[in-house]
């Protein structure tokens, strides 16, 4: 936060800084910080006008001062890769003006933008950062986008979650939720030997309950029941003559 105020600082009285300063405060400065700043802040005062801030122009300048637009944020991802998470189409724009690169993998989940904007569930974003050279393989954008299906439905229900429900209630719901979810992100799988799997370890998923008296740590149960039906699943393809194993080998899962 010091670098920050330091920062706005110098954009105001740029003439009077030394370089030995300025890169002292650029060293410690991202633009991630920049990049999701609010065009307002409440007022110093109770009752006084709230502070004016022009974040776009914080960026253009620091990107001018030698701050690289595709430098790493210090908690993971990319100035680029914020915008789109916080939905600023303005940055986004903006930082692709200042040179930030639309292809460049963020270091943790290797995402490009357009996979982000596609698992966060925004064809328009994606389509119009692949009109700016962004690129997407079809078989990463089936699964970006099965993960953004998932991700609506479940998080959808867990917002309808009654409430008191038990440690065990809430383990089976959650554990139904997620079946539920990822049955609807199967439609957009495009991958015949994919889907087949899939329906088939969904199926055997579905209906399972969880035993209060088994003991089992219900959050464990969950995961524990969910590999057990996948295990049970790719057992039975692989007895079948028409299956490739060599796809979906069952070393993956175990």
């Amino acid at each position: 936060m010091r670098s920050i105020l330091a920062l706005i600082l110098v954009l105001a009285v740029q003439p009077s800084c030394t370089q030995e300063n300025l890169d002292s405060i650029l060293k410690d400065a991202s633009l991630c910080s920049f990049v999701m700043m609010p065009t307002s802040l409440p007022g110093p005062l109770s009752g006084s006008d709230p502070l004016k801030l022009n974040p776009d122009r914080m960026v253009r300048d620091l990107i001018e001062l030698g701050l690289d637009p595709n430098e790493p944020c210090p908690d993971g991802g990319l100035p680029l890769h914020v915008a789109i998470f916080v939905g600023n189409r303005e940055m986004i724009d903006l930082l692709l003006e200042l040179g930030a690169d639309v292809n460049a993998e963020d270091p943790e989940s290797g995402f490009n933008a357009v996979v982000q904007a596609t698992i966060l569930n925004d064809p328009e974003l994606a389509k119009y950062l692949e009109s700016r050279g962004g690129t997407i393989a079809e078989d990463v954008r089936v699964s970006a986008t099965k993960v953004a299906v998932h991700m609506d439905v479940l998080m959808a229900a867990l917002d309808a979650m009654p409430d008191n429900l038990s440690p065990a209630e809430q383990a089976q719901y959650e554990y139904d939720a997620s079946i539920k979810a990822q049955l609807e992100a199967l439609e957009h799988e495009s991958d015949p030997q994919a889907l087949r799997m899939e329906k088939l370890w969904l199926e055997k998923a579905s209906g399972r309950k969880y035993d209060p008296d088994s003991g089992a740590d219900p959050n464990e149960w969950k995961s524990k029941t969910m590999m057990q039906a996948l295990r049970e699943a790719i057992d039975e393809l692989e007895a079948s003559p028409d299956w490739d194993p060599e796809k979906f080998p069952k070393s993956i899962w175990e």
